[in-house]
């Protein structure tokens, strides 16, 4: 009786895809590495909602008092308000940047130990040991960045007492703004990984990813001629438009600059992607 040889179906690219995004996963988690960001992540943005609430709720407690003048009359917070801990008011807030970070040295870890080389060279293809890694930052960046905002409004709620009169953090308006601060920070963690593929160094990557929307962004109407035009076209300003929690500097509307942040995610993961794809990189012998 001869037996006979079948050859095992190739298996279908979602289940190529599954099984890297486990290995990624399994990576990601055999350090303390994505178990310290998610943290920071989740612990940041409520901590700093809280002193701005206990801030506010301070002084409006003061100027409430018979007796006591308060010269200026603040603005009464909306549910917007938590966003300050996870995109700042003006300057990155700490959950934009322990995320962007995050999402670059998912990356970079692998490129300094020599790891990504290796994977890339004992698989028949680069594309989807990519996806995965892409796959994994949106995994982790969508869910942290929702509960985080959502904490950060239930916090300052808390915390502002008749501060807080004009925020109502579960509403649909609260869901809605943690929606799109969601959104934001995964174009900017996307951007962030496209920035560690392009240059796949970690000064240089970090520079960028934190210094840019602290920094750099800010600097421009100042330093470069026409710079109020400008400013008008960075990134940031246009994601602090998306969210509602713009200055102005941005002239059209929400959606236009949500347009806006997708392309650039879009334009600056895509080249990373490529040059991931096509490049030679230093393999150990």
């Amino acid at each position: 009786m001869t037996a006979t040889w079948t050859p095992r179906p190739a298996p279908s690219p979602g289940r190529v895809l599954r099984d890297h995004l486990a290995a990624e996963l399994l990576k990601a988690t055999s350090t303390r590495l994505l178990t310290r960001g998610v943290g920071l992540a989740l612990a940041l943005p409520p901590v700093l909602a809280a002193l701005l609430g206990a801030a506010m709720g301070s002084r409006e407690s003061f100027c409430a008092t018979p007796g006591n003048e308060c010269r200026n009359t603040l603005a009464l917070p909306d549910e917007t308000v938590a966003t300050i801990g996870v995109l700042g008011d003006g300057v990155p807030g700490a959950g934009l940047a322990v995320l962007t970070v995050l999402a670059a040295v998912l990356l970079l870890a692998e490129v300094r130990t020599n790891t990504l080389s290796t994977a890339f060279l004992v698989t028949p293809r680069r594309l989807p040991v990519v996806l995965a890694k892409i796959a994994l930052v949106v995994l982790v960046v969508v869910p942290t960045t929702f509960v985080a905002t959502l904490a950060s409004g239930v916090v300052f709620d808390v915390v502002a007492g008749p501060a807080a009169a004009r925020v109502e953090p579960l509403s649909a308006a609260a869901i809605g703004v943690a929606a799109r601060t969601t959104s934001v920070v995964l174009a900017f963690s996307l951007m962030a990984l496209g920035v560690a593929a392009l240059t796949r160094h970690a000064g240089v990557t970090l520079g960028l990813v934190v210094a840019w929307p602290a920094f750099v962004e800010p600097l421009v109407p100042a330093v470069l001629p026409h710079g109020e035009h400008l400013a008008r076209f960075g990134p940031f300003a246009n994601a602090l438009e998306v969210v509602g929690t713009g200055s102005g500097v941005v002239p059209w509307g929400a959606g236009v600059s949500a347009a806006y942040v997708g392309v650039v995610a879009v334009v600056l993961l895509g080249a990373g992607v490529v040059r991931l794809l096509r490049v030679d990189l230093a393999r150990t012998t």
